[in-house]
């Protein structure tokens, strides 16, 4: 019985799946960020991939590589996104492996001439998952990806690979999975966009030279599956309060005096009313608590209050004006009337068929409320006044 017992136990070990076959990470290409690009000239697709160095990176146990990691750029070319990445495929050794890629960088190019086919070529592949972060450029796909974080930090720390912070300030535009930006491109009213990158090196010096970083410098709008256009970071700055999670930024009060007050806002949430069912009237309301970080001047609490809620309506009101601009609803006001109101939306539609729903004057109100959750005006004046105070001992 034992002996017969034995056999079956060896037997079913023969069956059993083991580590056969896989390959050790060393023998991988691990691609973390993929490009895609559209030569008109010679009507193809170019795909572009990032890959990750692990001979420079994993030894570090996340410390900054010395010296610097090299940039480990591929590229394929095709009439489809598909064959472009072939050709990729068949040209790489070790293999490829894009179970890790963490973002897709379209170009304008793309965006312009074959962004339908591309959109619907990566709803369809295989390699990709919907979960991957969505971008688009102007810039060169080659700087985007040679362009390393501070310190000569990897790529893996750059804005597409890791488009949130841990702490202090947030973006003002938020990455787009694939498939948030899928649900809100096929919905018949609102917009969605790509935040667009450039290389830029505005804010960081190393050894008295200026150091590019890649950073988000607006947005693409796209809005009843059509693109609408670019529009700068600095003309749309009230999109942040658009987004359900909670953003840090900093807003400076008296900018044309030398003496400023400085307000860290912590937005909290954004709610569109319907005026009139029948048409295209609505009023946004948004709600916020706000630190103050500095007050020179001393301004009270109701004057700081004024100020940034007359400086945040006037932020939401010019984002909306730039929408109008190229035909788009950048606060996406249209799905609720279209939610809630389906059948006025759809006679309103009959009407006005194929023109916008929006006009300036469709934004009726706006009504901004922030909450001076605390206040620096104690501090300022126990730092000033200190100095000023005589000593108890002196006669």
């Amino acid at each position: 019985m034992i002996f017969r017992s034995t056999i079956i136990i060896f037997i079913s070990s023969l069956l059993l799946t083991g580590c056969y076959g896989q390959k050790n990470i060393q023998d991988l290409t691990y691609v973390t960020a993929f490009g895609i690009d559209y030569d008109h000239t010679k009507e193809e697709i170019i795909v572009k991939a990032l890959a990750l160095d692990f001979s420079n990176v994993a030894k570090q146990e996340g410390a900054k590589s010395i010296p610097p990691p090299p940039e480990w750029i591929g590229e394929g070319r095709g009439k489809t996104v598909e064959e472009a990445i072939s050709k990729l495929y068949e040209d790489s050794q070790p293999d490829l492996f894009l179970q890790h890629v963490k973002s897709i960088i379209l170009t304008e190019s793309a965006i312009t001439h074959k962004f339908k086919e591309i959109n619907e070529s990566l709803g369809r592949s295989n390699f990709f998952r919907f979960s991957v972060y969505m971008f688009a450029t102007n810039s060169s796909l080659d700087d985007i990806f040679k362009t390393k974080a501070l310190f000569f930090y990897p790529q893996t720390f750059a804005v597409y690979i890791k488009p949130w912070k841990e702490e202090g300030e947030s973006y003002v535009l938020s990455a787009k999975s694939f498939r948030e930006f899928l649900s809100e491109y096929f919905e018949p009213v609102g917009a969605t966009y790509l935040p667009s990158l450039e290389v830029s090196s505005k804010s960081w010096e190393q050894d008295n030279k200026k150091y590019p970083l890649v950073q988000i410098n607006g947005a693409y709008f796209f809005e009843n599956q059509k693109y609408r256009g670019h529009q700068p970071l600095h003309e749309i700055m009230g999109i942040r309060w658009l987004d359900e999670e909670k953003k840090k930024n900093t807003y400076i009060l008296e900018e044309h005096t030398q003496k400023r007050t400085v307000v860290r806002v912590t937005t909290s949430n954004l709610n569109i009313n319907i005026k009139d069912p029948t048409q295209p009237l609505f009023e946004i309301q948004v709600k916020g608590s706000a630190e103050i970080l500095e007050n020179v001047n001393n301004l009270s609490e109701k004057e700081i209050k004024k100020k940034i809620e007359k400086l945040i309506h006037k932020e939401i009101k010019n984002t909306y004006l730039k929408g109008i601009e190229i035909n788009s609803d950048v606060f996406r006001l249209g799905t609720s009337w279209f939610r809630f109101y389906k059948e006025d939306y759809l006679n309103f539609s009959k009407v006005n068929a194929g023109g916008s729903y929006l006009n300036k004057d469709s934004l009726k109100k706006i009504k901004v409320t922030i909450h001076i959750r605390t206040s620096d005006n104690y501090k300022s004046k126990t730092h000033s006044n200190v100095y000023d105070t005589k000593s108890i001992y002196e006669k």
